[in-house]
């Protein structure tokens, strides 16, 4: 019990932690930072470093990827909870988000990291792009229906709200195409970099009071928390 509140927390954290990514610009604002944070990521001769700040005073961690030539700058973050999940990853603009996997590695070496809750921003946008007539050719034309109406926060033709009916008529059909979000989709890369370390797909972590839907990842044999 204790571990899903602190899931439950750590999803509700996601959607915030989106913005971290604009912490890279303002880094990398003045040109000649910026240049210098190219040179490095073009030539660097060293290794990139893992920097650690934990536990906090809630027992969680902060990973940091820098690099000597330039140790102002970030070029990846991550966090841990308490309970060893981790989520929040993020990286240099000039970075795609793979180049975080020294971190997730560090964590579950070092920090004996267990569970992953990768964020699915763009989720419900990807399954109103679909079209209601291809959802219908796969999951009928009542789930899709359905579908749409979830994915575009509206009530269903012949409905006055979106209620707990339309919500369990998509249920179904929409577990299969957040699963196929979170393995197929540009937009689930932090899923996926979880993945590159050799975490697996336990299940959707629905989200709460307004945060996105999330992956949960586990090391292989943990399965559900």
């Amino acid at each position: 019990a204790r571990l899903s509140g602190v899931l439950a927390a750590g999803l509700a954290r996601i959607r915030p932690l989106t913005a971290v990514r604009a912490v890279w610009s303002e880094a990398s604002a003045a040109q000649a930072e910026h240049d210098r944070v190219r040179t490095v990521l073009r030539t660097a001769s060293t290794a990139f470093s893992v920097h650690e700040e934990g536990p906090s005073g809630s027992g969680g961690w902060i990973f940091r990827l820098r690099h000597a030539d330039v140790p102002g700058v970030e070029f990846a973050q991550l966090r841990m909870t308490e309970a060893r999940v981790l989520f929040g990853a993020a990286s240099h603009e000039n970075l795609p988000l793979v180049e975080a996997l020294p971190l997730v590695q560090h964590a579950i070496t070092e920090r004996h990291a267990d569970y992953a809750l990768a964020a699915l921003e763009g989720l419900h946008a990807w399954v109103a792009s679909v079209g209601e007539e291809k959802l219908a050719t796969e999951f009928g034309e009542e789930a899709a229906g359905a579908l749409t109406a979830v994915a575009l926060g509206r009530p269903r033709p012949g409905h006055s709200v979106l209620g707990q009916g339309t919500f369990r008529a998509a249920a179904p059909a929409w577990a299969v195409l957040q699963s196929r979000f979170a393995a197929e989709t540009a937009e689930a890369e932090e899923a996926r970099l979880y993945s590159a370390a050799g975490m697996q797909f336990v299940r959707i972590q629905p989200g709460t009071n307004g945060a996105a839907d999330a992956a949960l990842l586990s090391l292989p044999g943990l399965g559900e928390p």
